[in-house]
Order: C-alpha cells, then structure tokens, then sequence
C-alpha cells in the first residue's frame, strides 16, 4: 500500500544517443525513439508502463534540447507530462540534480518520493515490474536511497551489479557496487548468487537526494542552487546554458550511490535488457522458428540466428547468414556478425569522420 499523505513524482531520462543502434540510432533519433520491440517506441512503452506501476502525481521526462519536439510529439497522449530540456548532456548526476530543483520549485516538498527510469528499456512483464515499483516507493518513503536490481540469468559482462545483503520483505542492503565485469568475474559473481544486475532505476525522497548531492558532489550542489532562479524565470536559454554546460558529466551512481549512507534494493522479478545494441533485438522482438528477427522488405533463406532490418525501400535478399548484423536504413548499410554488435561505435566515429550528418 501507498504510504498515506506521501506524493510520488516520477522522471524518465529520455535525452542519449544509443549508439551502439547505429545506423537506426542517430544523433537526431536515438534509440529510445525506436520502435525497437514492438510498434511503439520504447519511450512510449515506458511512459505506458510507469502509468499502470506509479501512480504519480508528477511526471517528468528530461531529454536534450535537440530532441524536445520529437519527444513532445511522442508524448502527445500523456499530457499532463512535463517536459525538461537540457541544453547539454551530462550524464545522470546533473539530470537527477536538475529534475529534483525543478519538482520543488514547481511545489513539490522535500518528502515528495521520486522515481527515476531510462526511457529506452525493455521489461517482459508489466506486472511484476509494478510490485517491485510499489516496494521501492514504500521503502524510500522510509528514508534512504532504494535501486531496482534484476537477478542475473548469464555471466552478462555489460552491466554493473550489486552486491547485497539479506533480502527481508522484498529488500535488501546494498553491500557494494561493481563494475562491469570481465568474462571470468562475471562467472563468479553468478555463482556466488548475492549479486543483481544495477537497472540503472531508483528510488527516494528528493531532500533525500539533494542532501547526499551536498555531501558527495558539492560543486553540483551548487550548481543547483543556483539554477532555482532560473527554473522560476522558465529557464531562459542563455542563464540555464550558463550554469549548467560547465557541469562535470557524472553518472549519479558513481557520484552519489556509491558512498550514500543508506542504499537498499529490490530484487526485481520481471524479464529486463536494456537493449545495449543489436546483439540483444531477439531478446526483445519476435523471432522466426530459426531464430531470425526480420523487419522491413526483407526475404531470408536459410538463414539463423541473425537480425535483418530494413528501414530502405529496397528490399534486403539474405541467404545462408547466420548470427549476423544486417541493417539498412537507405543513407547506411551496417554489415556485422551478432558476437561484435558492442564495438560499434568503433565504425560510428569512423562514419563521422566521412560524414557528421550520417551519425
């Protein structure tokens, strides 16, 4: 249950690149635009999903100034959304300081609870998303800073995990945060069945955050203060840019999680990716009895395990591949086997050095 008189608050950080999706994923539409799992984007599925689970009084989704119209446009059916523009990135650190001074300068208290999502993940039942949601919420009203963990089901190297404690009514201490791991750790950490994959969600009461931004970032804490002017005078674009580009770009886990006071996690239960690249679409998409996942013009014979998709108007005639990369968007051609989809930047900044606008 709802703690009684407590305001929830949810943000959607809506504003990266998701370049390991070139060529769909381009600077001007990223990855969370894409209709990568379904008919929708993963922006909208998200925003669907946090309607049903949070029940928030506030809403907000933080995005790059560049893509604000396209995101308004995406969120046309939620209109009681509010949408905040950075006018540069820098990772979650300053985009969880900002949304905070913002929600308060809009009236909301220091008890307020807020919950913090990416725009551009997959979950596999809305359902069991919504109880370990539900937990998080009661549990931050409490105090503290709570994260969302997904149990481990492969040694997966891309994610950061947590260490915790003893589960006790659906949460845990968080013990310590790890890095990604290489191929051999992240066989250990399985094994040693105390670790969750970090889902990049969390949860707490925003003076909450504020305070452990002062004790752990205070040249951010700053930063925010002085921004509060600004977010009263609509943040006009010369003031807002002023203050907020020379940020250092921080994750919020790096700079404020790992050394908070009182981190706690709820061990999800729900199927998750966070559908880093192409490797992971049939994860995610409806696959063919091979293990294909076609979209677009495409004919495939005697193909396996690999993902074609067309976004041209010419059609893509694929024979015998198997676990491949083929991805035509009409301007750009990606031709890859599945095992190298998370060195694509590599080609991304080649491609750019020939041409800024194809990326």
């Amino acid at each position: 249950m709802a703690e009684a008189g407590v305001v929830r608050c949810a943000m959607v950080m809506a504003g990266g690149a998701g370049t390991r999706f070139w060529p769909a994923s381009r600077v001007a539409r990223p990855k969370q635009l894409l209709p990568l799992a379904s008919g929708r984007s993963l922006l909208a599925a998200t925003m669907d999903r946090l309607t049903r689970a949070v029940g928030a009084q506030r809403t907000l989704v933080v995005t790059s100034a560049h893509l604000e119209e396209q995101v308004r446009a995406e969120l046309a059916a939620w209109p009681e959304t509010a949408v905040l523009s950075e006018p540069v990135g820098r990772n979650t650190a300053p985009c969880v300081g900002l949304a905070c001074v913002w929600l308060q300068e809009s009236g909301v208290s220091d008890d307020a609870v807020l919950g913090v999502f990416p725009s551009d993940h997959w979950i596999g039942d809305d359902e069991a998303f919504a109880e370990s949601v539900e937990l998080a919420y009661e549990a931050a009203a409490r105090g503290g800073i709570v994260t969302i963990g997904i149990r481990p089901t492969a040694p997966e190297t891309g994610y950061g995990y947590l260490r915790h404690g003893p589960v006790v009514q659906g949460v845990a201490p968080v013990l310590a945060f790890l890095e990604k791991p290489a191929a051999p750790r992240a066989l250990e950490l399985l094994a040693g069945g105390d670790v969750l994959w970090n889902s990049g969600m969390f949860v707490f009461r925003i003076g909450v955050m504020l305070a452990e931004i002062r004790a752990h970032m205070p040249h951010l804490s700053e930063a925010l203060e002085a921004m509060r002017p600004i977010i009263r005078a609509g943040l006009p674009e010369p003031e807002f840019r002023r203050v907020y580009a020379p940020l250092e770009a921080q994750s919020i886990d790096y700079g404020v999680m790992e050394h908070a006071s009182e981190v706690c996690v709820v061990p999800g239960s729900f199927p998750w990716s966070d559908v880093g690249h192409w490797d992971a679409l049939p994860l995610v998409a409806e696959s063919d009895h091979l293990g294909n996942v076609v979209q677009g013009l495409v004919v495939a014979e005697d193909c396996r395990g690999s993902v074609v998709v067309n976004e041209s108007q010419r059609v893509i005639a694929a024979l015998g591949l198997e676990d491949m990369v083929v991805v035509d968007t009409g301007d750009a051609l990606l031709v890859m086997p599945r095992s190298r989809a998370q060195e694509v930047r590599r080609v991304v900044e080649r491609v750019r050095e020939l041409d800024e606008t194809l990326v």
